[in-house]
């Protein structure tokens, strides 16, 4: 093969590759599941195999899980459309914080879900951003995080990917 082309060929395949895991990213399943931690049931949602959001308590007489159930198909529709990283944001919500992905929150934190946690809404609503965007393929932002919980957070993310 001539040398002048091996560059050109070798970029392409790298672009198709790029192209490849990035689809694979945006095209994560998402779902949710029961699961058992520090003796309790929670609830989580994945992107794939990955657990992003954990749910321990009720909310708006809704249970963990349905709560689980419909974060999950709120971000199984925004995912219908591409998403950048700067689609996916913390902003306030009377009495919490909320997800959003453009315009649609997907899940609102309030006091006992952050107190279950040992975090405050803010920290939480931000670990799980970080957690939605590592799943999409993106760095979170270079901000500071959640003080509180990330590390228990994350540590409970690992063991419950690791249990699948």
């Amino acid at each position: 093969m001539p040398r002048r082309l091996r560059v050109p060929i070798a970029m392409a395949l790298g672009l198709l590759l790029a192209l490849v895991v990035a689809a694979a990213f945006s095209s994560a399943e998402v779902s949710f599941r029961s699961a058992e931690r520090d003796g309790a049931r929670v609830a989580e949602v994945l992107m794939g195999e990955r657990p992003v959001i954990v749910l321990r308590t009720s909310a708006a007489d809704y249970h963990p899980l349905e709560r689980a159930e419909i974060v999950a198909s709120r971000l199984r529709m925004a995912l219908t459309e591409e998403v950048q990283a700067d689609d996916v944001e913390v902003s306030p919500v009377e009495g919490g914080s909320g997800l959003y992905i453009r315009d649609q929150l997907l899940v609102a934190v309030y006091e006992p879900e952050a107190e279950a946690h040992g975090a405050t809404t803010e920290a939480l609503a931000r670990l799980w951003r970080d957690n939605v965007l590592l799943a999409l393929g993106y760095e979170p932002p270079d901000e500071e995080s959640a003080t509180e919980a990330p590390a228990e957070e994350e540590t409970e993310a690992e063991e419950a990917a690791q249990s699948t």
